[in-house]
């Protein structure tokens, strides 16, 4: 009898897409006392095949009671394929464009309907 010796190897690939997104709030400070769980909306934009829009509650939201004078900041997700990921960033900056030292957050998460990020 014969020895028989196999080898297989096998290899997965993934796609990265890397985009940026601008959401500009020019006097910002005029939407203080806009009210909890009111929002304001950037334009929806595409990244990776998938279309999303970024909603910023300058006086916090419900889900997020308990935090005092605070800023929520959710990425949605509107379109795309199913099982998804991404990995962003979200940054706040100030009037110099320097990235504040009060607010800066990184999330990956797996997208199944809307999701968010502090």
């Amino acid at each position: 009898m014969a020895n028989k010796s196999t080898s297989s190897t096998s290899r997965c690939v993934t796609e990265k897409v890397t985009a940026t997104h601008i959401f500009e709030v020019p006097d910002f400070s005029l939407l203080d006392g806009l009210g909890i769980d009111k929002f304001v909306r950037s334009t929806t934009f595409s990244a990776g095949d998938c279309d999303w829009n970024i909603h910023m509650y300058p006086d916090g939201c419900k889900k997020m009671e308990g935090k005092a004078a605070h800023v929520s900041v959710f990425l949605y997700f509107h379109k795309g394929a199913a099982g998804v990921r991404a990995k962003f960033t979200l940054s706040l900056l100030d009037k110099q464009g320097k990235t504040s030292d009060l607010a800066a957050g990184s999330m990956l998460i797996l997208l199944c309907e809307k999701f968010s990020a502090l």
